[in-house]
């Protein structure tokens, strides 16, 4: 059985031959760990070879800048297409590190320019691991910053979004609702290209419960 079956004859609730294989693999110095080798840029090229070589089922890569688009860097800091401010290691090899959102108060919210998800560009490197990827594994979407909740946190602050839903309700369910909106668009264009499951990557708790009640989960953040 292939890859690809296997993943999704599971997702239909029937039984594949083994249980199928999946990590997130994106990171740079974990693929030179896997390749057992120094490279430049995680190409889709890299991708799909590192997944491949850990015998993985399925390969999840996510949306891209708008063609042109390039991080602004002043020191050890990094603002990407969003807006949003990391802080970044000195070889570009490690996870980046957030720091703070682009939306400081609600009223910023107004002026706020969310990327366009069908910019040019936006889905290259998804295209092409799809034209690459043979059949031996499927491809999933992931969104470049997570789902409704975890973008809208981003956009804020993590702690500053738990107070909005408490303090700012409709603020928060503007900027829920306009994320939301963001993730069904770039969803649809990444089925439309050939994506045969959506990964909804979304942090909802920690290792001691919810980040917020189950009565708030209900009314805020399961509408989206």
């Amino acid at each position: 059985m292939r890859g690809s079956e296997r993943v999704i004859k599971a997702l239909d609730l029937e039984e594949p031959d083994r249980v199928p294989l999946f990590d997130f693999l994106y990171e740079h110095r974990s693929f030179e760990n896997v390749l057992g080798r120094r490279i430049s840029e995680v190409t889709p090229e890299v991708c799909v070879e590192g997944h491949r070589a850990l015998g993985l089922d399925m390969v999840c890569v996510s949306p891209g800048p708008r063609r042109g688009w390039r991080n602004k860097f002043e020191g050890d800091m990094m603002v990407d297409e969003w807006g949003i401010v990391y802080k970044v290691s000195q070889d570009l090899k490690t996870l980046p590190w957030y720091i703070k959102g682009p939306i400081s108060e609600p009223e910023a919210f107004e002026s706020y320019q969310m990327p366009d998800p069908s910019a040019k560009g936006r889905l290259e490197f998804v295209e092409r691991v799809l034209e690459i990827v043979g059949e031996d594994m499927v491809v999933a979407a992931s969104f470049p910053i997570g789902g409704p909740f975890t973008a809208a946190s981003f956009l804020t602050g993590f702690d500053s979004f738990l107070k909005y839903l408490l303090t700012e309700p409709r603020f928060a369910q503007r900027l829920l609702e306009s994320v939301t909106k963001y993730c069904c668009e770039i969803g649809s264009l990444c089925i439309d290209s050939g994506i045969e499951i959506i990964f909804l990557n979304e942090d909802l708790g920690h290792v001691d419960g919810p980040f917020v009640s189950p009565s708030l989960f209900k009314s805020s953040l399961k509408p989206h």
